[in-house]
């Protein structure tokens, strides 16, 4: 048995991926995806679908006849999973004895740098994504409308989501 056992923060191949031909078959998959990344309720679950996620914008990368539609909602769903696992990271304790939920510290309550270490997130990432889970919901979205209404379907990064929300706000 390896001594370090976790998930690792590479791209994880794609299952079975069929890549389509169409754009709105691709949007489907796409649609499909959000489903499964989103519907996970622990940070280890959603971690692993992100990481699949990630080895799916790939593929896509590389397939020639990808829409942009289809690699800007896999960005999407990316961003929406790095808010999530954000917010799931907020909430672990990070010392012995703290009180974030009216709860206290026994044995088997995982700590902050536990959770990291065993999932293998570097800190960075963490504060990252503990960063964009602050982002107002409503500024998030509005990114995103912003974006699909103007035809701005280059993938999003979390720091161009902060830029925009400032220049667009006004």
């Amino acid at each position: 048995m390896k001594e370090e056992e976790g998930l690792s923060l590479e791209p994880l191949p794609p299952d079975a991926l069929a890549l389509v031909e169409s754009p709105e078959a691709q949007l489907a998959k796409v649609a499909a995806i959000r489903e499964v990344v989103l519907g996970q309720s622990d940070l280890q679950g959603t971690y692993r679908e992100y990481a699949k996620l990630a080895g799916l914008e790939e593929a896509l990368r590389h397939y020639k006849d990808t829409s942009t539609a289809s690699l800007f909602e896999v960005s999407v769903v990316q961003r929406e999973a790095e808010r999530k696992m954000g917010q799931m990271l907020r909430d672990i304790p990070r010392h012995p004895g703290a009180r974030r939920d009216l709860t206290s510290y026994t044995d088997h309550t995982r700590l902050y740098e536990d959770v990291l270490k065993e999932l293998r997130i570097n800190r960075a990432t963490a504060n990252i994504w503990q960063w964009a889970a602050q982002l107002p919901e409503e500024m998030f979205r509005g990114q995103v409308e912003y974006r699909r209404n103007h035809l701005e379907l280059r993938p999003i990064s979390l720091k161009s989501l902060a830029f925009d929300g400032q220049t667009h706000a006004r």
